[in-house]
Parts: structure tokens; C-alpha cells; sequence
């Protein structure tokens, strides 16, 4: 039985702070020698910092617009936080995941107001339509790096991002081991302009990890958090990808937190206005919401 549509934005939206807190956390175990940089959850006293991708959520759930019209230069906070800023494209991602040509706009009018490279907005939208098959309930984990490609090749999208995507695929493909996946691209990062490379790569990453293990939350956020470095992107991206796959169901109990009671809430608020709810900011929980299958194409 297909899970409903409002467990699918739950689970993305809540799996995208929760590996925030992670990676923030994955960090500090790999800085203290004695942890064994073991990660069994997450810091409980993680701080979410959701001021970009707030104000998304709210003016898509008011007005079924991601909000772009504000005036983000007066506000500096709002550049801050890259998750921050890959939160907001998730939620509009999910939100026109049924339109291909609104979500691009979407994501590519917010990417140039922030000030994000084209390929960085190219593989926001990449992301954007992973995550439109997966709400469609059509995944076919060995195509869709492939599905992916013709998409961006369609619109002509940036080559590096393909690129980086290809070798993800030719890496699932002989059921390469994460060390092997990390010599890979660290030779590609070593030869190749960083600046081109870097974006590519993570969702590259990210796709790897979660396609190597879609049905466990947990497997595919730790091994992303394994491959990552200095970026939280690929182990983000894995994770919103794994959320939106196995809703919040499927992440496991120790990385909740009591904070993602409001992503959650934002996430039942967002479905009722793309259902067309009337009023979804007035919903107090996802529990009056119909439980609707996700539709068949």
C-alpha cells in the first residue's frame, strides 16, 4: 500500500533539519579521538536555524508562492545557512511537485535572489525532481540517476552537474563500496575545478547513498555523513530523499527530536494548501488532514 502524500512531506521536511543537526553533530564525534566517531543520533540541544526557509514555508502555505518577492537583501541572516537555503528549495519542491516548469521557476527565482551559481541551482532542481518521482510513487532506484539526466539534459541544464550524476550511476551500477566511492571523487576533485565541481559532487554523493539503501533512513544518512567533509549538502540531500521515501515513520526514534513537532505541523500546513485546503495556516496538526494515497500518473 503507498504511503499518503502528507507522510512523504513530513518525512522530507523533518529528515532535512534533522541531518542538519547530525552533520553538526558528526563533526564534533570525528573532533574528539575517544568518540570512535560513532554517530547513534543526534545532539539533543540542537538549534535549528530555519530563517530563509521559514519564510517559504509561510508565504507558500499563505499564498501558494515561495516568497520570493521579499526583499532578501535587507535581510543578512537569510544568507547564512546553506541547509537553510536547500530547506526552502525542499519545500518548494514539494510543493509543485506535480509541475515540473513551476517548481524550475520556483527554485531558480529564489536560487538567483540568493545569489546561488546556475549549476547550484541546476542541482537544486535536480533534487526537485527526485523528489517529484518519489511523491508520484514511481521510483525505480536503478533509474533514476538516468531519469534525472534526460530531465536536466532536457532543459539544458548545467554539464558538470550530468556529469557528476553519471559517475553516481556507473558507481551504483558495479555495486561499488563507499571507499571506492570516495577515491573516485576525491580523483575528480583533485583534477577538476573545485568551484565546478563541488555542488555536482555532493548530490552525486547523495544520490549514491540513498539509492544504495532506499529503504533505510538510517544506513543511507550515515554513509552520506561518512563521504561528506566540510559540506552538510550530500548528507541533506540523502536524507530529504530517504524522508520523503520512507516518511517519518521510517527515521528512527533516537535521531527525533522534539523540534521537529513544528516541521512537522509546517509540513501538514504546506500539504493542506497544496490540497487547497482552505485557511492550512490555521491547522493545528496533521490528524483533521485527509489520509490521500499519492496519486497514480
Amino acid at each position: 500500500m503507498p504511503y499518503s502524500l502528507l507522510s512523504r512531506f513530513q518525512g522530507s521536511l523533518c529528515s532535512a533539519a534533522l541531518v542538519r543537526c547530525a552533520f553538526d553533530h558528526w563533526q564534533s564525534l570525528k573532533s574528539e579521538p575517544t568518540s570512535g566517531s560513532r554517530l547513534d543520533g543526534i545532539d539533543p540541544d540542537c538549534d535549528f536555524d530555519q530563517t530563509l526557509s521559514d519564510t517559504v514555508l509561510a508565504t507558500l502555505i499563505q499564498h501558494g508562492q515561495p516568497g520570493i518577492h521579499l526583499e532578501i537583501d535587507r535581510q543578512p541572516a537569510l544568507r547564512e545557512s546553506e541547509v537553510d537555503c536547500w530547506t526552502a528549495f525542499v519545500a518548494i519542491a514539494l510543493f509543485f511537485h506535480e509541475d515540473n516548469a513551476r517548481r524550475r521557476q520556483g527554485i531558480e527565482k529564489l536560487g538567483k535572489t540568493i545569489s546561488l551559481s546556475p549549476a547550484s541551482i541546476d542541482a537544486a532542481d535536480a533534487v526537485g525532481y527526485a523528489i517529484a518521482c518519489i511523491l508520484h510513487d514511481d521510483l525505480d532506484p536503478s533509474a533514476l540517476i538516468p531519469q534525472t539526466i534526460a530531465y536536466l539534459t532536457e532543459i539544458e541544464a548545467d554539464a558538470t552537474v550530468r556529469q557528476q550524476l553519471a559517475t553516481g550511476q556507473t558507481l551504483l551500477d558495479r555495486g561499488a563500496s563507499l571507499e571506492e566511492t570516495r577515491t573516485v571523487f576525491a580523483r575528480q576533485k583533485a583534477t577538476l575545478d573545485p568551484s565546478l565541481t563541488g555542488v555536482g559532487q555532493a548530490i552525486a554523493l547523495a544520490f549514491y547513498c540513498f539509492l544504495s539503501t532506499p529503504e533505510d533512513w538510517r544506513l543511507s544518512v550515515g554513509r552520506s555523513l561518512q563521504l561528506s567533509e566540510r559540506s552538510p549538502l550530500a548528507p541533506f540531500v540523502a536524507g530529504t530523499l530517504s524522508g520523503a521515501y520512507n516518511t517519518l515513520s521510517g527515521i528512527p526514534g533516537e535521531w527525533r527530536m522534539a523540534e521537529i513537532n513544528s516541521l512537522r505541523q509546517a509540513a501538514s500546513r504546506l500539504y493542506a494548501a497544496w490540497a487547497g485546503v482552505c485557511h492550512p495556516h490555521e491547522i493545528a496538526s496533521e490528524w483533521g488532514l485527509p489520509a490521500v494515497a499519492t496519486p497514480r500518473r
